[in-house]
Parts: structure tokens; sequence; C-alpha cells
């Protein structure tokens, strides 16, 4: 479904407790006594997640939207490993200021997305919460942009139903985020108006996978064994030692033969698919993912992870191999590229000569550019990874730097060879890396 699809078809508008919003007429009002208002996409087959959007309001308790903001990220992350705050933007809901907050969580076999819009008004805290699966993306963020452009406020609500901002569990912001929180400097000079401080969340989300980790001989031992090969009595010491890996692993036999394990962890590889490789570059390590698609699955097969070298279990030339459904791939990409929320100041972008970029991408020495500002000089100073995404054989399409708690950059050469980086927000990648995956999962690349 598009986005022009979604939207189409007859609209009313939704009124509830001094908010109202408009949705499709086919669209359904559920009731729940947490929350203000609740509408839900018209039943969807057995096993796929139903879009929804959840409005709850509460007192604000005299915080401010920054605080809101951070309580808001606070609880969501304090749900655990399952979770990835994505991205968290200053937008305004009408004439209000407000955030806009984006996450994924995996639970139930399901992969769900959700944006979240934050404001605060009057003496009250409200929160909005679109979710929908992955696979819905192209089709549901824009139709809920388009809720909630048409969101109402009438003022005070006539009953105390709804608590805000992700903190139902914990007992309202306060008890999430009690103060104020530390605001960047930097970002809260560049809007005129306060920014809080999101550094610290890409590191608080690294990649986590517990699959094995092979050597690349064992990888391509086990795609032979999945093609229907198999380790003989004259085979080389080399085979003998990957067959000795996967034997631990659980994916093949002393015999020579896949497991019954190894037979379902291999299933994309026997299947018609796609695949593609997100390659990475860190310094003086190169390093990247390569996915391979079939029957609705995913085989990862992940480098060291360039924003947790020193962490990783991953020694340059293996690989840690994960068997996941197809609709977590953006998900755990991100988790890899270390997608997080940051402030994308404008006076950041700069074009530089081509040597010069790719003196800075192999070592943080290289000196900042004469006569830039603090927004450049934030960036520059800030860990740099770049990435792409990209079919084999086929050139790269967008790429991307990854400048830390400076958030990332989209990467441009052009026929001089000059490189123009453009800031980006992390919503933007993320829409890039969704519609890039759902184009291979629907026949690009094949």
């Amino acid at each position: 479904m598009t986005g022009s699809e979604a939207v189409s078809g007859e609209w009313v508008r939704e009124p509830a407790a001094g908010v109202s919003v408009p949705r499709l007429r086919t669209w359904e009002r559920l009731q729940d006594p947490r929350s203000v208002l609740v509408l839900a996409h018209p039943p969807v087959p057995e096993g796929r997640f139903r879009p929804n959007l959840v409005i709850r309001v509460q007192p604000d308790e005299g915080a401010t939207l920054t605080r809101l903001a951070t309580a808001a990220i606070a609880s969501t992350m304090a749900l655990g490993e399952g979770v990835h705050v994505l991205s968290n933007e200053a937008v305004h809901v009408g004439p209000l200021p407000a955030r806009k907050q984006k996450f994924v969580y995996h639970a139930a076999g399901q992969t769900v997305c959700v944006d979240r819009w934050l404001l605060v008004a009057g003496e009250e805290a409200i929160e909005a919460s679109a979710s929908y699966a992955v696979p819905d993306y192209v089709g549901m963020e824009g139709l809920f942009a388009h809720m909630i452009s048409g969101l109402g406020y009438a003022g005070s609500r006539a009953e105390g139903n709804g608590v805000a901002a992700g903190a139902a569990e914990s007992g309202g912001i306060g008890s999430v985020a009690p103060q104020e929180p530390r605001l960047d400097e930097l970002a809260s000079a560049a809007a005129g108006e306060a920014r809080e401080d999101l550094a610290a969340i890409q590191a608080a989300q690294p990649y986590r996978c517990q699959g094995p980790v092979l050597t690349s001989v064992a990888l391509h031992l086990l795609m032979a064994l999945a093609d229907g090969g198999r380790v003989g009595r004259f085979a080389s010491a080399a085979d003998k030692a990957a067959l000795a890996e996967l034997v631990q692993a659980g994916l093949a036999g002393k015999n020579g033969r896949l497991t019954d394990a190894g037979e379902t962890f291999t299933t994309p590889w026997r299947t018609p698919g796609a695949g593609f490789i997100l390659a990475a570059r860190h310094g003086e390590l190169s390093t990247g993912i390569q996915v391979w698609t079939g029957d609705g699955l995913a085989i990862l097969s992940a480098g060291p992870s360039p924003f947790q070298p020193e962490q990783s279990a991953i020694a340059p030339g293996n690989q840690q191999l994960d068997l996941v459904d197809a609709a977590q791939l953006p998900m755990l990409l991100a988790s890899w590229c270390a997608l997080a929320p940051a402030w994308s100041l404008p006076d950041s972008g700069l074009t530089i000569p081509g040597p010069v970029f790719e003196a800075r991408m192999a070592s943080a020495a290289e000196p900042v550019p004469a006569g830039v500002g603090d927004g450049v000089r934030r960036m520059w100073e800030q860990p740099w990874t770049g990435w792409n995404l990209m079919y084999p054989g086929a050139p790269a399409s967008q790429s991307w730097l990854n400048a830390g708690a400076a958030g990332h950059y989209a990467v441009q050469a052009d026929e001089t060879g000059a490189v123009t980086l453009t800031p980006s927000s992390s919503a933007v990648v993320w829409d890039g890396l969704v519609r890039f995956i759902h184009g291979t999962l629907n026949g690009a690349g094949r």
C-alpha cells in the first residue's frame, strides 16, 4: 500500500475528552480505560498486526516538552533489549511545538514500528502513539502523519483517562524524569529553544546477536552443505576444521551433513529470494553484514561492529550468523548501524575535496577545515563510520556517514570528486533503510 492509497477514502472527525483527530470512516473506535481515544484499522487476517492510534492525556506535572520527551525515551528504553529507539525530532502539531519520536520493537512474533507525538497543551501532556507492523511502513507511516496533522485540542478533559509518555507502569512523568533533563547547548542555541541532550542513547542500544561465530571457511562450507554438498573422508584439513566449527554450533553432524537445526537455519539459501550487503568502514576497519532472504526468513552474516569494536567477540575475517524473520531486518540493521536519535544541525553540512574526506575517514587526526562553524566542528570531532547498502555486483545505493552524537549525514560525490555531507535526521535514514529492504523483499536485486 502506498502513502497516497493509505489516505484515500472518506474521512470523519473523532472527538474524545478534549482532543479530536480525523479518521477513515472504515476505522473503528475501541475502548481502553487507560486511553482517551483508540482508533484501529479494519480487522486484519489472523497473524497480522492491526495498525492503531492511541491517544493519552495526563496532567503535565509542570514538565516542559524536553522533560516529557526525555521521560518517553527513558520509559521506552527500560522495556528491554527488544526495543530500539530510532529518532526524536522537533515538530509542530498545529500551532503547538511537539516531539515526534520513532521506535521499533519485536514481540510475540511481530516487529512493530511506533510513531509517537508528544506535546504540552495548557496544563496537560498529550501523547499520540501510532503502531503498525514494519512491513506496512510504506502505507501506514504517511496515513498516521496525516491523522496527527489534523489533531485538535479543545482544552481540559472531563475525565482523567490515559497516561502519557509511556509512564503508565511507572506512575507518571515525575517517576521517570523527576527533573528537567540536561540540554544539548549547541542544538539549543541553533534552534533558539531548548533541545534535550540525546548523546547517550546510541551507546545504550548495541547490536545483539546470539548466533554462532564462524570463520569464512566454515561459512562457505555451510553454504555448500545447504546446496547438497558433503564433507567426505578425504576432505582437506581446512574443511575438517570448518566442519568441527559447524558441529560445535549444532549446524552439522560429524558425518558431514546438516543437522535438523542446520536444515532449518539454511532455509533462505534453498528458496528463491534476494540478498544484499551493508558495507561499513570505520578507520582501518572494513566490515559489514551480508543478508540472504527467502521463504519469509533472512540469514545475516555480520562482521565486527564498527561502533563497538573493542567489545566485539567477532575477530576480523569471522562472521556471526543469525536466522530471523525477514520483517526484523530493518530493526536489526538499524541497531548494527547505531541509528539513534540525534540533533542534525542545519549549518553542519559542508563540501570538501575527496582526498580530505578520505583522510578524515581514515583518521580522526585530520584537522578540521578552516573557517567552519560550530556545527561542522562538532560533526568533524565525532567518531566517523561510513556505510551503504548495495546488491551484489551493483553500485551502492545512498551512502551515509554516522557521526556519533552529531547524527547522520548523506554522502554524495560529484563529478569532480568533491564530497558533500548533508545532515539528515535519523528518521530519514530509517525511511531509506526500510524502503530499500521493502524493495528487496518485493523483488528488487534479483
